[in-house]
């Protein structure tokens, strides 16, 4: 998904006086690799930045069908005075064959990064990180740790200091009034689960922090999601929760995907993300040398990527 800030619930259904069985969509890759275990979907939900590598088996469906939308704008409370994008492609499959497929999907694609130990399993060693996205202004929402609201600049040290081969575990509550897909650079990721938020305390006007009073019942990932990744979608009223290692030092940036979030005039939703030989917490950040001279410089490497922002 390349929009600015669009979100797409995608489905495919016959057109207009066509009847019969929908072809079968089969999600095998997500934004870091393949899944290890294929997964058949009726619809798929898809934010910036994300990618999904969808199998369809038209075998047997021959006519007309028409891949649709129907995700709220913005996303996931809508605007009536935002136009939609229902109809997006639309597949015309002949009624006769011109060779032969014997392509099948696989019950299991085992890679060296998908079959390794389970990221809930990893939550016994990883160290938690609590971040969060909110809005102390209305409409200017903004990323921060554990503690209050940033923009890019303010404060200018990195708070997200992992370190250099460790796993750590981000726990994102999402405070805010929209979904956010939340991308980090230079790892890879896999979902916990998420935890929806019933109540959420009063939020400081200053800091803009707000904590969970009240947490419902724990969601595992969907299984179209619970591939290696790079970006996760932190719903509305919810703490996401996925595991990283992080094996490649040096300084780059955990971002929003919505592109009026991430590179706005404030930069609002990116923070620096430094990983190093040295953790904040344990004895003060160092940066690398090797790494770029300071936030300017992140920003001007970071906003001049490609579409998909890998």
């Amino acid at each position: 998904n390349g929009s600015d800030s669009r979100f797409y619930n995608l489905t495919l259904d016959p057109v207009p006086g066509m009847t019969g069985d929908t072809p079968p969509m089969t999600v095998v890759g997500s934004d870091s690799g393949y899944l290890l275990k294929p997964a058949r979907v009726n619809d798929l939900v898809i934010s910036p930045g994300e990618r999904y590598t969808v199998v369809v088996d038209f075998t047997g469906h021959s006519g007309q069908w028409m891949l649709h939308n129907d995700a709220a704008t913005p996303y996931p409370d809508d605007d009536a005075s935002i136009a939609k994008i229902t109809e997006l492609m639309r597949f015309d499959v002949g009624a006769t064959a011109t060779g032969v497929d014997g392509s099948t999907i696989p019950a299991r694609i085992v890679e060296t990064n998908n079959n390794s130990v389970p990221p809930s399993a990893s939550l016994l060693t990883a160290r938690l990180r609590t971040v969060q996205a909110g809005e102390i202004t209305s409409g200017m929402p903004q990323l921060g740790d554990a503690k209050a609201l940033m923009n890019f600049t303010n404060p200018r040290a990195a708070t997200e200091t992992p370190q250099l081969g460790s796993t750590e575990a981000w726990a994102m509550r999402n405070h805010s009034p929209d979904a956010h897909p939340i991308h980090e650079h230079l790892v890879e990721l896999r979902l916990v689960g998420r935890w929806p938020v019933t109540q959420w305390s009063k939020q400081d006007p200053k800091t803009g922090d707000a904590v969970p009073l009240k947490v419902g019942a724990f969601q595992p990932p969907g299984s179209w999601e619970s591939g290696p990744k790079d970006t996760f979608v932190a719903s509305k009223d919810f703490i996401t929760v996925w595991v990283a290692t992080y094996t490649i030092g040096g300084s780059s940036v955990c971002d929003c995907h919505l592109l009026s979030h991430e590179d706005g005039a404030h930069v609002l939703m990116m923070r620096p993300l430094v990983v190093g030989s040295t953790d904040a917490a344990a004895g003060g950040w160092k940066p690398d040398p090797a790494g770029p001279a300071g936030p300017p410089a992140l920003i001007r490497r970071c906003c001049r990527r490609r579409p998909f922002g890998t």
